[in-house]
């Protein structure tokens, strides 16, 4: 993404290949998926490989808590902060730097 000033976001994410600006307050992060299933697009494709699930994983802004929050939704799990969630954990907050794998 491309631009020419300033960027009003919710939040950035920071990836190995892409930066994004989370301008809503909810983003779906998951395997880049084909025409096939454009109905099942995450916000934030993060690859093809078959280890992400279609929608692998949900941040939003839990307003009540004034924080972002991640929701695992990919039975292969995923890691914040070096600790192991996987889809049958509650939301997990995250703080600014935390780092998803």
């Amino acid at each position: 993404m491309n631009q020419s000033g300033p960027v009003t976001a919710y939040a950035k994410l920071l990836g190995n290949s892409f930066i994004y600006y989370m301008t809503e307050p909810e983003v779906t992060l998951g395997r880049t998926c084909t025409e096939d299933h454009k109905d099942e697009r995450p916000t934030v494709g993060l690859g093809s490989q078959k280890v992400l699930s279609r929608i692998h994983a949900r941040i939003s802004y839990n307003s009540d808590r004034a924080r972002f929050e991640i929701i695992c939704s990919s039975k292969n799990g995923l890691y914040v902060d070096g600790r192991f969630l996987s889809c049958y954990y509650l939301p997990v907050p995250l703080d600014s730097g935390s780092l998803i794998q």
